[in-house]
């Protein structure tokens, strides 16, 4: 059984790295092509800046309540809704070069990101992974973002100022797959670790 077990933790912590990866590369994918967003929405700089600022707002408030969700349901379940609702976020900003469609697709899915981000973390700790994976996450989420920077101002030719959001889309379609194959073994926490949180 020990092969098996083996293999399961490793399968859950690789699920938990790609869903870290998948919904951070939502954060930096816009500013990576600011001048063409602002170009394609007709609109300044300083307003695209609103659409990571929307995306923020939503994945800060929902990690303590997201956080709660994965307590009750589990990491595996809160990490596959949260790629949908990234998703789905992607799919409504695709729609129309309008700002206020942008912005409305951002704060969906900040919903997602913020979620995810909590649950790929539960999920590598699920898989008995340590101080190094855990790490490992951090440097996963981050070079998510850093690749988003290199990797979407090369599409930009083909997808014009949808290149985000197609990106985006994709990438959380992709993670279905590793995220669904992880073991659903919750991780215990403290009894009064959310509520001390929200004291705090």
């Amino acid at each position: 059984l020990l092969p098996y077990t083996t293999l399961f933790r490793s399968v859950t912590i690789a699920g938990g790295l790609v869903l870290g990866a998948a919904v951070t590369w939502n954060i930096s994918n816009v500013g990576a092509v600011a001048g063409v967003m602002g170009a394609g929405y007709g609109v300044s700089l300083a307003a695209v800046g609103l659409l990571t600022t929307a995306l923020f707002a939503t994945h800060l408030a929902v990690q303590i309540p997201g956080g709660r969700l994965i307590d009750r349901v589990g990491a595996r379940g809160v990490g596959l809704a949260a790629l949908s609702v990234v998703a789905t976020g992607n799919a409504i900003a695709l729609i129309d070069p309008s700002l206020g469609v942008g912005l409305a697709g951002r704060i969906v899915m900040g919903v997602g990101t913020g979620a995810g981000f909590v649950a790929g973390i539960d999920l590598v700790r699920s898989g008995k992974g340590g101080p190094f994976w855990q790490g490992a996450y951090g440097g996963a989420t981050m070079a998510a973002g850093g690749l988003a920077l290199m990797v979407v101002p090369q599409l930009v030719g083909g997808l014009g100022w949808r290149a985000p959001y197609w990106t985006g889309l994709a990438l959380a379609v992709l993670a279905v797959l590793p995220v669904f194959a992880a073991r659903a073994e919750r991780v215990a926490h403290h009894p009064d670790a959310h509520e001390a949180l929200g004291r705090g």
